[in-house]
């Protein structure tokens, strides 16, 4: 009777440690994942910085496939805003702002999304 209880008690352990492991395993696909996006965010922020500011409009790029065969699209949007409300667009305004959205082309959700300003 002991016997069994002890097996049973160590088959429960086993079953979570199992589980525990396998959770484990699964969010550090995720954290690699979200990594991966933001380098990608933030690569393209940086080239969109890099632009002469007469010469920065909206666009998008798609990524190479990453390690899951997957390809993403990098879209930017620009426009010019008021600085005294950001909220509000304002022509010639010397003001600029710059969301760079990533999204995987197979699903039309938002994957990440970054948020700049750049002056003239």
């Amino acid at each position: 009777m002991e016997a069994m209880i002890a097996l049973v008690t160590l088959s429960i352990i086993g079953v979570g440690s199992g589980v525990g492991l396998q959770a484990l395993a699964k969010s550090s696909s995720v954290v690699e994942d979200r990594l991966w996006a933001s380098q990608q965010l933030i690569s393209q922020t940086e080239q969109l910085r890099a632009v002469p500011y007469a010469s920065l409009v909206s666009g998008s790029a798609t990524t190479d496939p990453d390690r899951d065969g997957n390809t993403y699209v990098l879209s930017y949007n620009v426009r010019e805003i008021d600085p005294a409300n950001p909220t509000a667009t304002l022509a010639a305004s010397g003001l600029k702002e710059i969301t760079v959205t990533i999204t995987l082309s197979t699903s039309p959700a938002t994957y990440r999304s970054v948020m700049t300003w750049v002056y003239q």
